[in-house]
């Protein structure tokens, strides 16, 4: 944070603003907390190789979700109507600053919580008017090479499976969180406060964000390397008896996880071929997960 964003912020937000706490940022991303005139407020600034175009799609998508949802957090709206702009070549937001604490999923209180929002968020996200592809990122191309470099987890069967949904007609393909886990779940009281982080929205099925979330949220504790099958039962049955529309079945979730999980292990690769340093212990898991899921029935 410098004095000159801060000019910044006043500027197109009509803002006083000082400057709190760093809030870390998780993976890619520098968060600060301000303390203003207009409230407790935090500043987002993502990395360069985001492009504005792909950013302002998914605050656009936030900013539809919120006015149903009160728990989904949209940045601000500027003077001139828009939610991110570009400083010293890498985008920056500002958001209201939401209470709370991370999600805490060996609370089943906290699971059920989760399990309702995702069922009212697949309701509210496939209606929104504008919706329409994510804008193409330059560096797309760049990142693709350097996946397909990276020998991954083998499974034909896997592959002919995820190549039949591909091919599917009657699978939807509608505008999701992307990133619906824990870590961007705040909690307080009991009651989710605020879902953040909509950097990573998409267009996809919903049936792969169920089975993502259902992955992060039921999975076994550790050192489990699967799912819980009471953990599993319960949080889909919470979904579907709060109007989720995605289909709860497991033999299309475990394979739609086990393919993620996968990719999951091909990114760390390609970031250690960038020069990176990934969570080696966190791989490790997800590729014991991957191959564990491989026999897992509920």
């Amino acid at each position: 944070m410098t004095t000159a964003l801060l000019d910044e912020l006043r500027r197109r937000y009509g803002i006083d603003a000082e400057v709190g706490e760093s809030l870390g940022g998780g993976y890619e991303c520098d968060v600060f907390a301000l303390t203003s005139d207009a409230g407790a407020l935090v500043v987002r600034v993502s990395p360069p190789w985001r492009t504005l175009g792909e950013l302002a799609w998914a605050y656009e998508l936030a900013a539809h979700a919120a006015r149903t949802i009160p728990q989904a957090v949209a940045p601000l709206a500027a003077r001139d109507g828009s939610r991110v702009f570009s400083f010293d070549s890498r985008p920056v937001a500002l958001f209201p600053r939401v209470p709370g604490r991370t999600l805490d999923r060996d609370d089943p209180g906290e699971r059920d919580e989760a399990a309702r929002l995702l069922a009212r968020l697949h309701c509210v996200l496939p209606a929104w008017p504008a919706a329409r592809p994510r804008p193409y990122n330059p560096r797309t191309p760049e990142l693709a090479a350097a996946r397909d470099a990276v020998v991954e987890p083998a499974d034909a069967e896997l592959d002919r499976f995820l190549a039949d949904r591909a091919a599917a007609p009657s699978i939807r393909r509608v505008p999701l969180h992307g990133d619906f886990y824990r870590g961007n779940l705040l909690v307080e009281g009991g009651r989710i406060t605020g879902l953040i982080d909509w950097d990573d929205s998409r267009v996809g099925s919903l049936e792969s964000e169920l089975a993502w979330s259902t992955w992060e949220l039921a999975q076994a504790p550790p050192p489990g390397d699967a799912l819980d099958p009471e953990r599993t039962a319960r949080f889909l049955a919470v979904y579907r008896d709060s109007g989720g529309p995605a289909s709860p079945d497991p033999a299309v979730l475990v394979p739609l996880i086990r393919a993620n999980l996968r990719r999951e292990v091909r990114e760390a690769a390609r970031m250690r071929a960038a020069g990176a340093v990934p969570d080696d212990e966190y791989v490790a898991r997800a590729l014991r997960a991957f191959n564990a899921l491989r026999a897992w029935s509920p």
